[in-house]
C-alpha cells in the first residue's frame, strides 16, 4: 500500500502527529511519500518531495501567496500525486492557511483531510496583542484567506479530527462533520500508580499565550516553563523570578524531561488536542488543567489528573498548594500512548461506513 502525506506546517503536535503516524505505517510495510513546502527531515518516510515558497513579511504578498502561488504549486503536486497512483491521500494542514489549496484538485473519495483546528485568530483571542491596532488590520487585511480556507473546507469530503471538541468546532465553523480519532491515545483498564512527590511542576510548550503558561505561573510561583520560542514576549507577563528554558527537545530528551517533574500544568486556551498533556500523563506526571476543549478528554477528572474551571485560578492554586504538599501522590492511569491503535482506527474510518460523533460535552 502506499499514502501520500501532505503538509506545510513548520513545527508543534501536527508535525509530530505526522512523524508518528509514518513510524507506525512504515512499521505495518505501509509506503509514505511526503508532499510539502518545508525542508524538514521527517525519519521513515519513503521520499520528500519538496516545493519550496518564499519567505515573505508583506502581508500583502502573504495573501497573494495564499490566493494565488499555492494555488498554481499545489495544482502541481496534485498532478504527481495523481500519477503516482497512491491508495490514499493524508492531507494536513498549511500553516498559512490552514486546508490547503491541494485538496480541491484531489479525488475526493480516497482524500482525507485531517483537521486539527481552525484559523483561531479570526474566532478567538489568540494573542497578548490581539487588540493591537496593527494586528486588527492585519486580520482585516487577511479576511480573503479566511475565505478561501472555508471555500477548501468546504470542498472536503472526508475529514477525521483530533477530538470531539475540534469536531465541534468543524461542524460550529464550517457546517462539516466529521470522525474523531485522538492522535496516539487510547483507554486503558484503570491502573493505581504511587507517584513520589519530586516537588517540581512543569509548563511544556511554544511559548505563546494559548500555551497558557502565563496561567501556570500564578498557580505555581515556582513552576518551570520549557518551550520552543515564537513571536510573543511571554516573559512580559510572567514574574521575574520564574525559569522560562527557550529551547527545543526532541522525544528522547522529552522522556527524560518528564521524569524530572511531579505535576504538569494543562492551561493551554481552547486547544483542541494536546500532544504534551497526553505525553505528561503518560509519563506519570500527575496533571492539573482547565476544564475545556480537548484537555477533558485526555484528563479523567480526579483519576488521572485534576480539572479546574477555567477562570478560578485562584481554587487552582488553592488546590494545588494541598496536593503538593503530600510526600506521595496516587495517580489512576486511564489511558496510554498507542500510535498503532491510531492508524488502525484511520484504517477502520477508510474501510468501513462514515459515522459522525455528536457535538461534545464537557467534563
Amino acid at each position: 500500500m502506499k499514502i501520500a502525506i501532505f503538509h506545510n506546517l513548520k513545527n508543534g503536535g501536527g508535525l509530530q502527529y505526522i512523524a508518528s503516524l509514518i513510524k507506525e505505517l512504515s512499521k505495518q510495510n505501509i509506503t509514505t511519500d511526503i508532499y510539502t513546502h518545508q525542508d524538514i527531515f521527517i525519519p521513515k518516510a519513503n521520499k520528500i518531495y519538496f516545493y519550496p515558497l518564499k519567505n515573505t513579511n508583506n502581508i500583502f504578498h502573504h495573501v497573494k501567496q495564499v490566493l494565488y502561488e499555492t494555488e498554481k504549486i499545489e495544482h502541481a503536486i496534485s498532478i504527481n500525486i495523481i500519477m503516482n497512483k497512491y491508495d490514499y491521500v493524508f492531507v494536513f494542514p498549511c500553516h498559512l492557511q490552514q486546508c490547503p489549496n491541494l485538496i480541491k484538485f484531489l479525488p475526493k473519495n480516497n482524500t482525507y483531510y485531517f483537521y486539527l483546528e481552525s484559523l483561531r485568530e479570526f474566532y478567538e483571542k489568540t494573542s497578548f496583542d490581539y487588540y493591537n491596532l496593527k494586528k486588527i488590520l492585519s486580520r482585516l487585511i487577511r479576511i480573503p484567506i479566511k475565505i478561501q480556507d472555508h471555500i477548501n473546507c468546504l470542498k472536503t469530503k472526508n475529514i477525521i479530527t483530533d477530538s470531539y471538541y475540534s469536531n465541534y468546532q468543524l461542524n460550529k465553523i464550517y457546517n462539516k462533520k466529521s470522525n474523531v480519532i485522538y492522535p496516539g491515545m487510547v483507554n486503558c483498564v484503570p491502573k493505581k500508580i504511587i507517584v513520589i512527590n519530586k516537588h517540581k511542576s512543569l509548563s511544556f510548550g511554544l511559548l505563546s499565550m494559548l500555551k497558557g503558561h502565563q496561567i501556570s505561573a500564578q498557580i505555581d510561583s515556582k513552576i518551570d516553563i520549557i518551550g520552543s520560542k515564537s513571536h510573543e514576549e511571554i516573559s512580559n507577563h510572567i514574574a521575574k523570578n520564574i525559569y522560562i528554558n527557550d529551547t527545543s527537545i526532541n522525544n528522547t530528551n522529552k522522556t527524560n524531561m518528564y521524569k524530572n517533574y511531579t505535576f504538569y500544568f494543562a492551561n493551554q486556551i481552547n486547544e483542541p488536542f494536546g500532544l504534551t498533556t497526553l505525553e505528561a500523563t503518560s509519563h506519570n506526571c500527575f496533571v492539573m488543567g482547565r476544564n475545556e476543549a480537548g484537555t477533558c478528554e485526555i484528563i479523567n477528572n480526579g483519576n488521572n489528573g485534576l480539572l479546574y474551571n477555567a477562570g478560578n485560578i485562584e481554587l487552582a492554586k488553592k488546590i494545588y498548594n494541598k496536593i503538593k504538599q503530600n510526600n506521595t501522590l496516587l495517580i489512576n492511569k486511564t489511558t496510554k500512548i498507542s500510535w498503532k491503535e491510531t492508524v488502525n482506527k484511520i484504517f477502520f474510518i477508510i474501510t468501513h461506513a462514515q459515522h459522525h460523533p455528536h457535538p461534545p460535552h464537557q467534563k
